[in-house]
């Protein structure tokens, strides 16, 4: 939200269509204030439809779409606009995806669903934003098949799913749809393509499409693919599966190595010697700028390093172009850390073929 805000070239006004006083208006203001402090181009204002009838009126008047009915009267709303000028475009936020009910709970003494509405105020403005800036709308594909984490499981505490991910981008004004790629190829409209911990590996055809989509360019002839990959530890692979899950070529053409071993760290371990917090404070990149100084738990994770070289030798694939490769994070220097090549055995940082 804060890359986004301090990103916009026109001027925001938030409008809130809500009464004073309320715990909901009071959320909302703290929300606004946040946005104004990133860029003083956003601005906002209450008009309480009980108090300023006549104002709310002729606010209506103005953006039809706002007055929205519902449960025996009329939703509150937001209404973003995005520019200056009569003709500004707009977008309307409804009270409902404002302020949600969390439908997994259940009320213990009448089992039905639904618990306390939940505040998802800066999901719904920042993908209102996102949505009135953007000239069309910026689409992912999680892929499946190789037993990849599940994009609809949103459990927190799921070890199998990465649905929590999937909505956070839909709250987003982001489009996240499963793909197979044995069934077809990766889609023209796609901006981003996830693969999410693979335990057994692609075949041949469908690495051949993942490397057509990142040999994509715009209209200026600048590549515009995007593959975010994410892998767990090698245990985790199906048995008789490579590694890599059949993606160490492609990713090496990139110049990424993704190794087999086991990372171990005692400085930054807790409880056990490969399940590590990692602070992201030691590398500049602006993928990882906004969690500066933020720590990240990585449990069983394996080493993934910028090629050593600048192609393996006799290796299909070779980048027609140089690519730029950026370590994100890493474990502490020194003796205390070591990527364990056999890791089906007790850790040994002794072990001459460790890294």
């Amino acid at each position: 939200s804060v890359q986004h805000a301090k990103a916009l070239t026109k001027p925001v006004k938030i409008t809130a269509l809500y009464q004073r006083g309320t715990r909901q208006a009071t959320q909302l203001e703290t929300l606004f204030q946040l946005y104004t402090a990133v860029n003083k181009d956003i601005t906002w204002e209450f008009v309480d439809v009980v108090e300023d009838r006549l104002r709310a009126e002729d606010f209506f008047k103005k953006y039809p779409d706002a007055l929205v009915r519902g449960g025996g009267g009329f939703e509150p709303t937001l209404v973003v606009t995005y520019g200056a000028g009569e003709e500004a475009p707009h977008k309307v936020v409804k009270d409902s995806e404002i302020f949600k009910v969390d439908t997994k709970e259940i009320d213990m003494m009448t089992g039905a669903r639904g618990g306390d509405r939940a505040f998802h105020g800066e999901n719904a403005v920042t993908s209102a934003i996102r949505a009135l800036v953007e000239d069309k709308k910026t689409t992912v594909y999680f892929t499946t098949g190789h037993g990849e984490l599940n994009p609809s499981d949103t459990e927190e505490r799921s070890p199998e799913g990465i649905g929590l991910l999937k909505q956070r981008l839909t709250d987003l004004n982001i489009k996240a749809e499963p793909l197979n790629l044995i069934k077809s190829e990766v889609p023209s409209d796609a901006n981003l393509l996830i693969i999410a911990g693979p335990k057994s590996s692609f075949e041949t055809g469908e690495i051949q499409k993942i490397r057509d989509y990142m040999d994509r360019k715009d209209s200026e002839n600048n590549r515009s693919s995007r593959l975010l990959v994410l892998f767990d530890s090698p245990k985790e692979v199906a048995r008789g599966a490579p590694h890599d899950s059949g993606l160490g070529e492609l990713l090496a053409s990139l110049q990424v190595d993704v190794k087999d071993n086991l990372v171990y760290d005692r400085e930054s371990a807790i409880q056990r010697a490969d399940q590590l917090v990692v602070q992201l404070d030691s590398e500049s990149h602006q993928i990882v700028n906004a969690l500066k100084n933020r720590w990240a738990l990585m449990i069983r994770a394996r080493e993934i390093a910028p090629m050593t070289s600048p192609h393996p030798p006799g290796m299909p694939g070779a980048p027609p172009e140089k690519f730029q490769v950026s370590k994100l994070f890493s474990t502490s220097p020194g003796p205390s850390s070591w990527a364990d090549v056999n890791y089906e055995d007790r850790p040994n940082p002794d072990d001459p073929k460790n890294t």
